[in-house]
C-alpha cells in the first residue's frame, strides 16, 4: 500500500502532463487527439492552465481536429480574479451601486443564481489575470 501511494505522489497530473506536452511540441503544437491520450477532459485541464495566465493558442485544422500551441508562460504567481468579483467592479464603476463583492455573492446566494465565466473568456481577456 504505501509503495501505491508513494508512486502515486511522484506521478505527474494529468495538467502537469499536459503542460510537458505542449512544452515539448513548441511551434509544432499539440492536437486535441493526442491530449485525448492523456485526459479525456483535457479542455477542462487545458482550461486550468488559462486559468494560471499560461496562454495557449487554439488552431482549427479540419473536421473537430484542433491544434493547441503554448505561446506564453506565466511570470510568476498569477491570480484570477472571480466572476462575482469582477461583476461587482463593473456595476460599481459603470453604474455607482456601491456593492462590495461580499454582498453580491450573499444576493446571488439568496436568490439562487451563480455568475461564472463564460467559456474561453481567460484566452481572450489579459483583465482575467
Amino acid at each position: 500500500m504505501n509503495s501505491y501511494i508513494e508512486a502515486k505522489k511522484r506521478m505527474p497530473t494529468q495538467r502537469e502532463q499536459i503542460l510537458n506536452k505542449l512544452r515539448d511540441a513548441g511551434d509544432k503544437g499539440v492536437t486535441n487527439t493526442e491530449l485525448l491520450e492523456i485526459a479525456i477532459r483535457y479542455t477542462a485541464r487545458l482550461h486550468e492552465l488559462y486559468q494560471q495566465g499560461y496562454i495557449i493558442e487554439t488552431v482549427s485544422i479540419n473536421d473537430g481536429v484542433y491544434n493547441y500551441i503554448l505561446k506564453g508562460e506565466p511570470e510568476g504567481e498569477t491570480s484570477v480574479s472571480a466572476a462575482v468579483d469582477i461583476l461587482a467592479e463593473r456595476l460599481n464603476h459603470e453604474y455607482s451601486l456601491g456593492l462590495d463583492p461580499g454582498q453580491l455573492k450573499e444576493l446571488l446566494v439568496d436568490s439562487g443564481l451563480r455568475v461564472c465565466r463564460k467559456s474561453g473568456s481567460y484566452k481572450r481577456s489579459k483583465s482575467a489575470v
